[in-house]
Formats: structure tokens, C-alpha cells, sequence
């Protein structure tokens, strides 16, 4: 009987120690989250900060733990503007967030990060494909593929930025999109110094979005291949089209100029016939 009673004062004991370390760490955890949400409104985002790291540190799976780092992202990525604190607390949330949006935005947050902020984009594209690995909104997924392949062409990686670009143009794309895919195949061939292929994608897009092209400087650059060409009459008579658009007459009055004046100084011009 005494070994009994032992046993049950052991066990009473030791539940009552449970729930006063449960108890404690509740009260902590609270209480760290009031000091940080005090220093947050006061605009002290680095102590706020270190409030809620205790909290992620203390119970990363808590309610306020992933509630912790939520904020702690948005202030470090917002407001501190330290990215590499960014990244450990989006990767906490894509690791202990139970909410499926909350995880989901995260690894939004992350990808944006790399390839917006931080210009790493070879990182950019690996957390953009776990996007397209997971259920996503489709309109979600072409932007994501965009800027797969716009992270490939600023990494000079020309061809895989033409093939994500051409895939993505099979696709049932809205005309924004599409514009969008066809100038940065557009732009791929022209930085590639693939002129011939970056006429004919220009001309398209004059022809069937001739606003959009104007306000993305379509024709100028349009005009450089011209003249690099030396189809010079093309330049003139596309930079002559332009000026009613153009704010700036003056300089395209200039440039017209220059293209006559290297038109005429071409072999076989009447100028230098003998």
C-alpha cells in the first residue's frame, strides 16, 4: 500500500509540475509577444524582432510561434529590410506553418525575395519551381514561369530563357501575357545579338500591339537593329511614324538626321559615285 501511495504522489507530482511548466512557458510565450507588438507600434522593429525570435526559439510550432514569424517577416523584409533574416523566417514558416495559405505565401514571399531583392537567380529559380511543383492559381503559375525564364536571360543563359519563353507562349495566356512572353523573346534574340530573329518579333509586336509597344520602346529598338542592319530607310521611316508619340520630337529629328547622314555615306551611294 505504501508503494502504491508513493507511486500515485509521484505521479500527482509530477503532473502538477507539467502543468506548472506549461504554465510558465504560456505566460512567457505572452508575455514576449506583448513586448513585441509594443516595440513593433513604437517603430523599434529590431527589438521587436528580438522579442519574436524568443518566442520561435522557445515554441516554433506554438500558435504564436508562427504567428511570431509571420511578423518577424514582414518587418525584416518591409521595414529592417535584412534579407537574410528574411530568408530564415520565411523557411521557418514554410517549415511550421499548419496553414496551407500561410505556407504557400511564404514560399511566394521567398521566391520574390531571391529574384527581386536579392538578384540570386539561380536560387529564384529553384523556389519558383517548388511553386509550380504544388496546387497554385494558373495565373499564379505563368508569372512564376516568366520569371523563370527572365531569371535565365539575366544570368545570360539565353537558350533556357527561349525555351521557358516559347513553352510558356503555348500556354492559354491572356494578350498581356502574351505581349509580355513575345517581348522578352524579342528581347533575348536582340541581346543576343540575333538581329534578323529580333526584327521579325519586333515588327510583330508593333503590328498587333502597337500601344503597349510604344510605351515598352519597341521602336527604338526596333531602330538600333534596323541600323545595325544598314537598312536605314526602314530606321528613318519607323522613327518619322513615331514622333507624333514621342515627347521629345527633337531628339528623333536628330537621329533622322544621323541615319541619312550615315545612309549617305554608304559604298555605292550617289555621294561617293565617281
Amino acid at each position: 500500500m505504501k508503494a502504491q501511495r508513493s507511486s500515485l504522489t509521484n505521479s500527482v507530482f509530477a503532473i502538477i509540475s507539467l502543468l506548472f511548466i506549461v504554465g510558465c512557458q504560456g505566460s512567457f510565450l505572452k508575455n514576449e509577444f506583448e513586448r513585441g507588438e509594443k516595440a513593433r507600434k513604437e517603430q523599434d522593429f529590431e527589438k521587436a524582432l528580438s522579442h519574436y525570435d524568443r518566442i520561435i526559439q522557445r515554441a516554433p510550432e506554438s500558435s504564436l510561434g508562427i504567428e511570431a514569424g509571420r511578423l518577424a517577416a514582414h518587418l525584416s523584409m518591409h521595414e529592417i529590410k535584412d534579407y537574410q533574416k528574411s530568408i530564415g523566417y520565411l523557411k521557418f514558416l514554410i517549415l511550421n506553418a499548419t496553414d496551407q495559405d500561410d505556407r504557400l505565401k511564404a514560399q511566394r514571399d521567398l521566391a520574390a525575395l531571391y529574384f527581386e531583392k536579392l538578384s540570386d537567380y539561380q536560387q529564384a529559380i529553384i523556389e519558383y519551381n517548388k511553386l509550380l511543383a504544388v496546387r497554385e492559381d494558373p495565373g499564379n503559375k505563368v508569372g512564376y514561369r516568366m520569371n523563370i525564364a527572365k531569371a535565365y536571360f539575366y544570368m545570360s543563359k539565353f537558350y533556357q530563357a527561349e525555351v521557358e519563353v516559347l513553352n510558356l507562349l503555348k500556354q492559354n495566356l491572356s494578350e498581356d501575357q502574351k505581349f509580355t512572353g513575345k517581348l522578352l523573346l524579342a528581347t533575348i534574340h536582340f541581346t543576343n545579338k540575333e538581329l534578323d530573329k529580333a526584327i521579325v518579333k519586333y515588327e510583330e509586336l508593333m503590328a498587333d500591339y502597337p500601344e503597349q509597344a510604344r510605351a515598352q520602346n519597341v521602336p527604338m529598338n526596333l531602330v538600333v537593329c534596323y541600323e545595325e542592319k544598314s537598312q536605314f530607310d526602314k530606321a528613318i521611316a519607323l522613327l518619322e511614324g513615331f514622333k507624333p508619340f514621342a515627347n521629345e520630337a527633337d531628339l528623333l529629328d536628330f537621329k533622322i538626321k544621323r541615319l541619312r547622314e550615315r545612309k549617305s555615306n554608304q559604298p555605292g551611294s550617289r555621294g561617293l559615285r565617281k
